[in-house]
């Protein structure tokens, strides 16, 4: 079984040959989260939503792990309300897939 380090080595060899690999970003955003290094997912979260400003797995789980940052914690506004943005980022976006696959009915 692979630790969390190891599987971040894993990421990071995969977007040494492809950077613009979404799921990379988001799923090393995940392992970072896992070992309570929240402020380095938030950034693996931001590159993922550079490359791809409508996913919404991203803007959520950047939401998610600017909640568990130490700003967020001590009550910095801009960060509540940057948490607040990418929370309602997430739920536009499920909205309009919904729609999407509304219409296809």
């Amino acid at each position: 079984k692979k630790t969390y380090e190891e599987v971040m080595e894993c990421y990071d060899k995969a977007l040494e040959i492809k950077p613009d690999c979404v799921e990379a970003w988001n799923n090393k955003g995940k392992a970072l989260c896992e070992t309570k290094r929240y402020e380095e997912a938030v950034e693996s979260y931001e590159k993922a939503l550079e490359i791809k400003p409508d996913c919404v797995e991203a803007w959520n789980n950047k939401g998610n792990a600017l909640c568990e940052t130490k700003r967020y914690k001590e009550g910095h506004k801009k960060t509540y309300e940057e948490v607040m943005e990418c929370y309602d980022k997430a739920l536009r976006g499920m909205r309009f897939v919904k729609q999407k696959e509304m219409k296809k009915l």
